[in-house]
């Protein structure tokens, strides 16, 4: 590439070339202008190795280092660093600049690894362009832990999709996101949401039809444990959004043959629903349809 101009570069590299900034600039051409770096790294050695990194660096790009406690891999990345999507892992949050400025144009952001909740705001904090936001990972859906010992302000006006793997408080993410269309969370994260008044109320007001797994205004929620399971879900959605505008909800799970084969008949059976309601229900390849008319 001899006539590059501007590089954006997100990796991640067990290649302890590519964190010597000597090394690294080596290779780029003198054509380059502009360049924005965020290189997680793990080398298999620690000491001076990774503590001379930033000192590797000329001091026209302006690195910064964010280690992990073991001190073998971490993360360097350029300020500002103008990347339009972002992979974090979760131990940099208490190490994060202050600000928003050099995180500005990420719209794409997916945070993974051991975490809990005030580490998650740690992160999001800074973003407050971003469009997409992914909490952890379909491989690696362990709970997320709480705590909370300090107050974050969130504001993500931008925000259109949240992805959230593994148990998570809700709240305070939807909250500061009042453009969100798409909401995906994990059959635990809803039943947490179901028990806390705050929320419940705030789903409420937001979501209008829903999908299994997905909130979306519309939401997808997989219940396909048990038998049992599916109907208590149905019951409780029909509950928690009694008397409010929900127009749909999709529920993939498993009912008994005769439940299956007279839906709408269960639900006025088991739920505030009668004969006079106009509702129209579904149950085909494992999903329960339920559309109000």
């Amino acid at each position: 590439m001899p006539f590059l101009q501007r590089l954006r570069l997100d990796i991640s590299s067990e290649d302890k070339h590519v964190t010597n900034g000597k090394k690294f600039i080596e290779v780029l051409p003198s054509t380059l202008i502009e360049i924005h770096l965020f290189i997680m790294y793990y080398l298999s050695t620690s000491g001076n190795e990774t503590d001379t990194i930033l000192s590797t660096w000329p001091s026209y790009i302006r690195v910064i280092r964010l280690p992990h406690e073991s001190n073998r891999y971490g993360v360097i990345h350029t300020v500002p660093c103008d990347l339009f999507s972002m992979f974090i892992p979760a131990y940099v949050a208490s190490s994060m600049m202050a600000g928003s400025k050099y995180t500005r144009k990420v719209q794409y952001l997916k945070i993974c690894g051991e975490q809990c909740s005030s580490g998650i705001n740690l992160i999001v904090q800074h973003f407050h362009q971003v469009r997409t936001l992914t909490i952890g990972s379909s491989y690696n859906s362990h709970s997320i832990t709480f705590q909370s010992n300090q107050t974050i302000v969130l504001h993500l006006p931008h925000l259109k999709r949240l992805n959230i793997n593994g148990i998570y408080e809700i709240f305070h993410l939807v909250e500061a996101a009042p453009n969100l269309d798409y909401l995906k969370i994990d059959l635990n994260s809803f039943n947490i949401a179901l028990d806390d008044i705050s929320t419940c109320e705030l789903l409420q007001k937001r979501i209008v039809s829903f999908r299994d797994n997905l909130i979306i205004f519309e939401i997808f929620l997989c219940a396909w444990k048990s038998q049992q399971f599916s109907y208590s879900l149905v019951l409780a959605v029909l509950s928690m959004w009694k008397g409010k505008n929900l127009r749909s909800f999709y529920i993939k799970g498993s009912l008994t043959y005769d439940v299956s084969t007279n839906l709408s008949q269960w639900l006025i059976n088991h739920s505030h629903l009668d004969g006079e309601d106009s509702f129209y229900v579904e149950y085909d390849s494992k999903w329960i349809v339920v559309w109000y008319q």
